[in-house]
């Protein structure tokens, strides 16, 4: 707020100082009787200490104490005994300090219709207060609730970042262990480009958004070292047609490439294609999988396993309704397409 640029309005007891002050000299002017200020001034001021003790009692003790522990009935009690005990105090002093001053002819101090009327000024006040105060509580525990579920959705794609495919790097260093006894050029290769993809999860993981290229690249750092492992096993084209200016969630995309090479029967008789494309239409990214698979494969293929179920959150908590995600398997085939919203 614009106001909380001021010294004044930081500091918590001087912005109450200010708060009585402008209520203090607004009533005195509201109830003068026939341009008679002083008379005014001097009552309000008489009376100022009651008002104050009946709003700092009910918006430090009975509001949060009572009221919001939903301890209704208490709430109620302590409430009436307090409009009751501040509109007798009133009456005491006007009766006392106010009304001989002023030589108002006043023979009864107990009574009714001037310690109703107080009641309700007291009312009104309290009132007034403990609307600002209720609205301000209200304020904290919504922003304190943003920033809880904040910290919880951080911490849930942060579980959810650390699952991305750790077996797929176990498996890529047995086969890194085993190329250092046949083929120490390739063995090297596999650990560049698994130093790249790990490099990838080290230091772009945490980001918000990546370069929609970065993301590309890791990919191919992917399919690179999955030609390496299965040996010419997979036929992969990769379409690539989208702006280098768009940015995404980082590792979004790489599962369900890794769905394809994970579920697709490969043999050296039988290669298997997959078909990956990146493209644009309008203000929708779109990514698209598309992967051969023979008739008797299992439809746990098309489920996706925990890869696609991690993604399947990530999209809820990143893209809540930005996001379409479809999943299909044919005869001879199991798709993917994702589009999000950009």
């Amino acid at each position: 707020m614009i106001l909380n640029q001021y010294y004044i309005f930081k500091n918590r007891f001087l912005r109450h100082i200010l708060f009585w002050l402008v209520y203090f000299v607004s009533f005195s002017f509201i109830w003068a009787k026939n341009g008679n200020f002083e008379a005014s001034f001097y009552l309000e001021f008489l009376l100022l200490p009651v008002r104050i003790t009946a709003v700092y009692l009910c918006i430090y003790f009975l509001i949060p104490k009572l009221l919001l522990e939903r301890k209704y009935v208490r709430f109620g009690m302590y409430f009436l005994l307090m409009l009751l005990v501040g509109g007798i105090l009133q009456r005491l002093i006007i009766f006392s300090l106010y009304n001989p001053i002023y030589d108002i002819q006043d023979t009864v101090l107990f009574k009714v219709s001037e310690i109703i009327r107080a009641i309700i000024l007291i009312n009104s006040t309290v009132i007034f207060v403990s609307a600002i105060k209720i609205l301000q509580l209200w304020h904290e525990e919504k922003e304190k609730a943003q920033r809880l579920e904040s910290d919880r959705l951080k911490s849930e794609l942060q579980l959810l970042k650390s699952q991305v495919h750790p077996h797929f790097f176990f498996n890529t260093l047995n086969l890194a262990y085993g190329l250092t006894f046949k083929n120490t050029t390739m063995a090297q290769e596999v650990l560049l480009k698994m130093a790249n993809l790990m490099r990838f999860t080290l230091y772009n993981s945490n980001q918000a958004t990546v370069p929609i290229q970065k993301e590309i690249e890791h990919i191919q750092d992917f399919i690179a070292l999955e030609a390496l492992r299965h040996e010419n096993l997979f036929k992969v084209s990769f379409k690539q047609e989208v702006s280098d200016k768009i940015e995404i969630a980082p590792m979004l995309l790489l599962p369900f490439v890794e769905n394809a090479f994970k579920h697709s029967k490969a043999t050296k008789n039988s290669p298997v294609q997959i078909d990956i494309a990146t493209h644009q239409i309008e203000d929708q990214f779109v990514f698209s999988v598309k992967n051969s698979i023979s008739g008797d494969q299992s439809s746990k293929a098309e489920e996706g396993g925990i890869g696609i179920e991690n993604v399947k959150k990530r999209l809820l908590l990143l893209y809540p309704d930005k996001h379409g995600l479809t999943i299909s398997r044919e005869e001879n085939s199991f798709q993917v397409e994702l589009k999000i919203a950009i």
